[in-house]
């Protein structure tokens, strides 16, 4: 390194960047401030670094004035230079500086930062405020955060009070439980909460729901019942949307009942029945945290009634987000509630809605309608969605097969259904042969194996081996794994696999000859070396396929089936064929022949 390299200044090379017309150079300079901190040492830091860059970015000496730091002409760096410019004034700066006891020179430039007018600005600068309260000491926080708190919640422009509401919840943690300036905080957002700017207001209320866990019992009522009655007086849904947060944590703390559980009703209740849809909708969204926190009385009480009274709501979107929460909502209460709550009447209003979307819904969730199901009349309601004139209605019946014939029983199915699935299996849209497909396990599994070999169930698997879709043919190899998982492999052999390794002829189309060898691919992890064995022969007459993806499919087969050949088998009839393979014309058959013939127990 020469002398001349030695002799640089950092801060003269920053204000060199800063000087730059290019914005780039100017943010990478900034991004480097860290490194510039550790060669100007803390003191040139504090008392050169830090007035720099204030006065690089307010050039304009405003004091303390929020309303003069929103002006955009009293800004000189570009908005991104800023927000990179408080993004690295950070915590991990107060080692260098000389610890927290120096943080006051970073916090008032922030502070500054916090006040301008683009949102991404103090949104930044009040994160990195946060960052550096975590790195200080506690005594400190006090003494140099706090005051930019109070400041900022006093300002007289909207942006600084903005930031306050932000900052003000986000420093409450670092506090102990019993210390006075938790007070503070606490009446700085139930000032803020009163703001005359709705943005303030949402601000403050937003963050509300941060804390709630971490305040005292005792003063928890106190606090909220007026933050409460204020925020379901505001106008814009957007900022009541916060209610439902807000009561998903209190409902964390009501276990114990008492004026808590008494408010979390009180305020449920107006929630749920909002004019607002938006933010009905909001509570579904957030229903199953409120639920999991909901002691059991007010789950099966408050709860279920507001959410059997979204089934019923006004505005399409949100019965559909009702209907759709069935399966998970459901289980969590108990069966007595759902029976007096949710009604025969409000189901069948549901199957029978005018909105396709609505109906989209119910035909997937209707057989999670738990006791109410004992009231409506099934089968006529999965007919009814078999020949529904929404495509995606008739998908969700299809889908639903299996979970139909538990319920039913596997008669009724057959006498009902059977013809309706036999029917729809013919189907052009080949998303309706897939479905019917994945309930072909379950179905077996309710008729037994003697049922089954003779039941259109098992014709139908049969026939989706040679479908024209590939998703079908996949569907119905999964299917076989499946069947194999339930009822083991030697019977699987004797009803299922005679057709599924006939697919391979050379007759037909190269897609259909690869479904036996992606089945025997997919099934050697559950089968035993002897079951292995069977599968070998069909893999063998693939390797020699005319077409490279045919042959590829099976030494990727062989790959898989070998560590469960015996070793006779592997010299006797497949490393003559590895060996031709190696040779093969294709690029891909030769790498992975080569590779399977690299394996030592071969």
């Amino acid at each position: 390194m020469s002398d001349d390299d030695l002799d640089i200044d950092p801060l003269e090379v920053l204000r060199e960047d800063l000087a730059d017309d290019a914005v780039e150079i100017q943010l990478d300079a900034v991004r480097n401030l860290k490194t510039i901190v550790l060669a100007l040492g803390s003191e040139r830091t504090i008392e050169q670094l830090i007035p720099f860059l204030d006065k690089q970015c307010f050039p304009i000496d405003a004091g303390k004035s929020p309303e003069s730091y929103s002006n955009v002409k009293a800004l000189a760096c570009k908005e991104e230079v800023l927000k990179q410019v408080a993004a690295s004034l950070n915590g991990e700066l107060l080692p260098h500086i000389g610890g927290s006891e120096s943080a006051i020179s970073i916090l008032n430039l922030l502070e500054k930062l916090a006040m301008v007018e683009e949102t991404v600005i103090r949104e930044q600068a009040v994160s990195s405020m946060i960052s550096m309260a975590k790195a200080m000491d506690a005594k400190h926080v006090e003494h140099f955060l706090l005051p930019i708190v109070k400041h900022l919640a006093d300002g007289d422009w909207w942006t600084s009070r903005f930031s306050a509401a932000g900052l003000a919840p986000l420093v409450f943690p670092i506090f102990p439980s019993d210390s006075k300036n938790l007070q503070s905080l606490l009446d700085i957002l139930f000032n803020l909460c009163k703001d005359e700017m709705p943005m303030v207001r949402q601000q403050a209320y937003k963050h509300i729901p941060d804390i709630i866990t971490e305040l005292p019992e005792d003063n928890l009522a106190n606090f909220l019942t007026p933050i409460l009655k204020s925020l379901s007086k505001e106008l814009q849904e957007s900022i009541r949307n916060v209610m439902v947060d807000m009561i998903r944590e209190l409902c964390k703390v009501s276990h114990n009942g008492g004026n808590l559980l008494n408010l979390c009703k009180q305020h449920f209740n107006q929630m749920v029945k909002d004019e607002n849809w938006r933010v009905r909708k909001r509570f579904l969204e957030q229903l199953i945290p409120i639920a999991n926190n909901s002691p059991d009385h007010f789950l099966n009480g408050e709860v279920l009634m507001g959410y059997v009274g979204r089934l019923q709501d006004t505005e399409p979107s949100v019965r559909v987000k009702a209907i759709r929460l069935l399966p998970e909502f459901l289980p969590l209460c108990n069966d007595a509630s759902i029976g007096k709550h949710l009604t025969k009447e409000i189901v069948t209003e549901l199957v029978k809605d005018e909105y396709p979307e609505v109906r989209e819904a119910i035909s997937a969730s209707f057989l999670y309608i738990g006791p109410a199901l004992k009231e409506v009349e099934v089968l006529n309601t999965l007919k009814a969605f078999s020949i529904d004139e929404q495509g995606s209605v008739r998908l969700n019946f299809c889908s639903a097969l299996g979970k139909a014939g538990q319920y039913i029983g596997i008669d009724a199915f057959k006498e009902h259904l059977m013809p309706i699935v036999n029917k729809l299996h013919g189907d052009p849209k080949w998303r309706v042969r897939a479905d019917i497909i994945t309930n072909v396990t379950k179905l077996a599994l309710l008729m037994g194996q003697k049922e089954f070999e003779r039941s259109p169930i098992k014709k139908m698997l049969c026939e989706s081996f040679k479908d024209p879709v590939s998703e079908v043919r996949q569907g119905a190899i999964t299917q076989v794994v499946e069947l194999v998982k339930a009822f083991k492999y030697p019977w699987i052999q004797k009803t299922v696999m005679p057709t599924l390794l006939s697919t391979y002829d050379p007759k037909n189309k190269y897609l259909h000859r690869m479904v036996p060898v992606k089945a025997a691919l997919d099934l050697v992890p559950y089968l035993t070396g002897d079951e292995v064995s069977t599968l070998l022969p069909v893999v063998l007459k693939a390797s020699r396929d005319g077409i490279s993806n045919v042959r590829l499919l099976a030494v990727q087969a062989l790959n898989a089936i070998l560590p469960k050949l015996d070793s006779d088998i592997r010299t006797r009839d497949v490393r003559p064929m590895l060996e031709q393979l190696v040779k093969d014309l294709d690029y891909d058959v030769r790498f992975f022949a080569a590779k399977t013939l690299n394996v030592p127990e071969l």
